[in-house]
C-alpha cells in the first residue's frame, strides 16, 4: 500500500475509538484555533490569545522613519 501525498491523515493510535476520535476532533479544533489567530495577526491584531502548546510565528520588527 502506498498512500497518497495529498491526504491528510492524523496518526492517533487508541485502542478506544471513542478516544481516538476525540483527540481528533481537539487537534483539529487547535489548528482551527492557531489559524484564527494567525489571520488576526496579519490582520495587524497583535492581542489575540494564542491556544496553550501553540508557538506563536515571529512579530517583524517595526521601523520608524527618522527625517
Amino acid at each position: 500500500h502506498t498512500p497518497k501525498k495529498n491526504s491528510i491523515k492524523i496518526n492517533v493510535l487508541s485502542s478506544c475509538n471513542e478516544i481516538r476520535k476525540e483527540a481528533i476532533k481537539a487537534f483539529a479544533q487547535f489548528c482551527n484555533d492557531c489559524r484564527r489567530c494567525y489571520l488576526a495577526w496579519k490582520a495587524g491584531d497583535f492581542s489575540v490569545l494564542w491556544p496553550p502548546g501553540a508557538f506563536k510565528p515571529p512579530i517583524p520588527p517595526l521601523y520608524n522613519a527618522i527625517v
